[in-house]
């Protein structure tokens, strides 16, 4: 990143309003962590194009790492108007979105970024969640295990595969598909594991997770008889 940070320097000082590098700078910028030199190099490229996506979306994303949610989103909504590819807009919409229980909004906002970007494993991760809670489990599942694919350290996402699996097993076990829900409790039991075994000390979710691994436990030790 240094020698891309001296080389957009360099391409500024021949041309200041050289839009696509301040963009290019103040991601840069960002990246190494000086989100002041980056909010000037976003605005300087918006006043010589205040309609450029993905300066609207980098300003968006240091607003958001700022605590200013309501600047984020406004820019994040501006941004995704100009520039069909902004996706980390989509996916930050779509975060925001599930975070306020917005669940169908979140679900539209991280599609149209998985679109763009089939390999996001955060918006697999956010996507998962909203299904597991709208009671879409199977969709849940399937978004779950590629987050936990592509970013195999996601802890959080073992947790919701866990419940995922345990929700459509007791619908399995209810409807008398004691096949079905076999293999779907011992998934969930494997995927509690998993949490439990990674999850740091004081985490929040693991009195949860250890219950439903007791609870999928005592229900397979009823259908093995």
């Amino acid at each position: 990143l240094g020698s891309a940070l001296n080389d957009l320097n360099r391409v500024l000082d021949i041309d200041p309003e050289h839009v696509n590098a301040l963009v290019a700078r103040c991601t840069t910028h960002a990246r190494l962590g000086d989100d002041g030199a980056a909010a000037t190099d976003c605005d300087s490229a918006l006043a010589l194009d205040n309609d450029n996506g993905f300066a609207l979306e980098q300003r968006g994303l240091i607003r958001a790492r700022a605590g200013d949610r309501a600047g984020a989103v406004e820019d994040f909504l501006e941004a995704i108007t100009y520039e069909v590819n902004a996706y980390e807009a989509l996916y930050n919409l779509g975060f925001f979105a599930l975070q306020e229980k917005r669940y169908d909004e979140a679900i539209r906002y991280l599609s149209q970024a998985l679109e763009i970007t089939p390999f996001l494993g955060k918006a697999y991760a956010a996507r998962g969640v909203a299904y597991r809670i709208t009671g879409e489990w199977e969709l849940a599942i399937a978004d779950l295990e590629e987050a936990i694919t592509i970013i195999p350290e996601d802890v959080y996402s073992q947790y919701e595969l866990g419940l995922a699996n345990r929700f459509l097993a007791d619908r399995a076990n209810d409807s008398g598909d004691t096949t079905r829900a076999q293999e779907l409790y011992q998934n969930a039991a494997a995927a509690f594991l998993e949490f439990l075994n990674a999850s740091q000390p004081g985490d929040p979710f693991v009195p949860e997770a250890q219950a439903g691994l007791n609870y999928v436990n005592s229900a397979l030790s009823v259908i093995g008889g």
